[in-house]
């Protein structure tokens, strides 16, 4: 009976343990992946619109102008939310998000940016942006700058960035 009891508890704590595990899951931002929007006429400088799937019934979309990429996180509810770079350096999507979830849920999201241009550190940098998801916001908490360890870096700060402010420029 002892025994029993005691198998029932570990496997318990088991599935709990997994359930509230953090886990990575990945879509794309590749605009052959993505449903296209149309274009608005009076937006000459923007060449695509497109909106990507997401996790947990969130969804990305994606605009192309004067070689700079704007992205914003739709909630499931239709609020838009800018988790993109604020940059005078040309930039460019990655083409992976990278959603951190929990028992389903994401929580944060983090994607790569490539720049190039004068507010970039040197040709070709690449930079991760951090966005904490919560029940009724989205914002960026952080900018990792290239290094070996960028990703790691960016991992951490998703995982723990549910108390850290708002950047109010990224």
């Amino acid at each position: 009976m002892t025994k029993t009891v005691s198998i029932i508890f570990v496997l318990l704590f088991a599935c709990i343990f997994v359930s509230g595990q953090i886990k990575s899951v990945y879509t794309t931002l590749d605009q052959k992946h993505c449903k296209s929007l149309p274009l608005d006429p009076k937006e000459h400088e923007v060449d695509y619109k497109g909106i990507c799937t997401g996790v947990g019934g969130y969804k990305l979309r994606i605009a192309n102008f004067d070689l700079h990429h704007i992205l914003d996180l739709v909630a499931p509810g239709g609020k838009e939310f800018n988790v993109g770079i604020d940059s005078a350096s040309y930039n460019f999507l990655g083409t992976k998000a990278e959603w951190r979830v929990r028992s389903g849920k994401p929580f944060a999201l983090i994607v790569r940016y490539n720049l190039v241009g004068e507010n970039a550190n040197k040709v070709g940098e690449s930079v991760l942006i951090v966005s904490k998801i919560t029940a009724k916001s989205v914002c960026v908490i952080g900018r990792i700058e290239g290094s070996k360890t960028q990703n790691v870096q960016a991992r951490e700060l998703a995982d723990s960035g549910s108390a850290k402010p708002c950047m109010s420029d990224n």
